[in-house]
């Protein structure tokens, strides 16, 4: 007697019903022994030979249901919908509350919240993403991402009213830069994007963090560099280009029409938008500036769980965690006699793999501290 059966695979099923009919020509005797050696009852034994003698495909079908009994309807759907069509200021509950008592709808409340939250979700094109593995900067400084941000005007109170009012043009910027291998975010607003602005932002984010990068990397507007090729082909160097060359430090364009590249610092915008400037009111320049740098503060305070320790593993780390675990790597390297370090990190091959740890012997970037006023000579030079 079979105590389990189990799903059986189209090369199975072959196989049995090629040694009954050779050895066997399907004779009702053997087929007890057969059972017993392919693990199978004689009922599916039969089935099999009727679709195999048929010509029939031997392929197990599907087991997902053709009809769902207790899907919604589409007439109730599109009876929610109206309703959120002609007061989409209703909520879930007030939906809900309509849909019994004026349409007799027996439905359940989680059923409306949840065709509420989808009926508010825009139908967006596809888009080709990139399915390369990424692969983020283990040492301090080896890449930041900058950016710029235009402030919402309407956080603008006071004196900043008046004068966006008066003069429509009137805009102010937010200046971005972060350190890939810690997600530590520097911001600070200006009341323009110019190169002029760059170059003081470039200073104020180095005398921030405490030590130069190797690498930033920006998009390709006329605040980062010059984007007419007749200005370069004249040797016409851009400001920003000039001091970045200055301090030794590269700096990488990304492709045109192409923010992907800079998604960290793209990101992090966002959620400037929904954690910060949503609830926040400026009077003029000088108080962004103070709210945006105690922002900086409590969001490098703030632990995340996209950061890996040393040993590979997702932790819940604040950028300044991160920073000082990588410092005592650094330590740890002028100690040792190789100078170099042990570091496990994850490798993703394609969108869906799992990922794999891998332990390897790194050589890490010396990193060189500066105070203030080393900073001011090295800028100032």
């Amino acid at each position: 007697m079979i105590k389990k059966q189990h799903k059986f695979s189209e090369r199975w099923k072959l196989a049995f019903l090629e040694e009954w009919q050779d050895e066997y020509n399907f004779k009702t005797f053997a087929l007890q022994l057969l059972c017993l050696k392919y693990e199978c009852s004689q009922s599916v034994a039969w089935i099999w030979k009727r679709k195999f003698l048929a010509g029939e495909s031997l392929q197990n079908k599907s087991p997902i249901p053709h009809t769902f009994p207790s899907k919604t309807p589409q007439s109730k759907i599109d009876i929610i919908a109206n309703i959120k069509k002609e007061h989409p200021e209703y909520s879930p509950m007030q939906i809900f509350t309509e849909c019994a008592d004026d349409f007799n709808l027996d439905l359940h409340y989680q059923t409306v919240v949840k065709y509420d939250r989808l009926l508010d979700l825009p139908k967006l094109d596809p888009i080709n993403t990139n399915t390369k593995p990424y692969t983020n900067p283990i040492m301090l400084g080896t890449k930041w991402q900058m950016d710029v941000k235009f402030v919402p005007h309407e956080c603008f109170v006071g004196y900043l009213l008046d004068v966006h009012t008066i003069y429509s043009k009137k805009k102010l910027y937010q200046y971005t830069i972060m350190d890939m291998s810690t997600n530590k975010v520097f911001r600070y607003a200006y009341n323009e994007h110019s190169a002029e602005r760059t170059v003081d932002f470039i200073q104020k984010a180095i005398s921030y963090f405490g030590y130069l990068p190797k690498k930033i990397q920006t998009d390709n507007g006329f605040e980062f560099t010059n984007p007419n090729k007749k200005r370069q082909d004249k040797g016409t160097v851009h400001q920003v280009d000039q001091l970045l060359k200055k301090l030794g430090i590269e700096h990488k364009l990304i492709p045109p029409v192409k923010p992907q590249h800079n998604g960290k610092v793209e990101r992090v915008h966002g959620l400037d938008q929904s954690r910060f400037y949503n609830f926040r009111k400026f009077n003029d320049l000088e108080d962004l500036n103070n709210q945006l740098m105690e922002y900086n503060e409590k969001h490098n305070k703030t632990r995340t769980r996209v950061l890996r320790n040393r040993k590979g593993r997702m932790v819940y780390f604040s950028p300044n965690q991160k920073e000082q675990e990588l410092l005592d790597l650094l330590t740890e390297q002028n100690l040792s006699n190789t100078g170099k370090i042990t570091i496990t990190y994850a490798v993703r091959k394609g969108t869906t793999a799992k990922h794999t740890y891998i332990e390897k012997n790194v050589k890490l970037r010396a990193v060189r501290w500066y105070d203030a006023d080393e900073i001011y000579k090295l800028l100032s030079a």
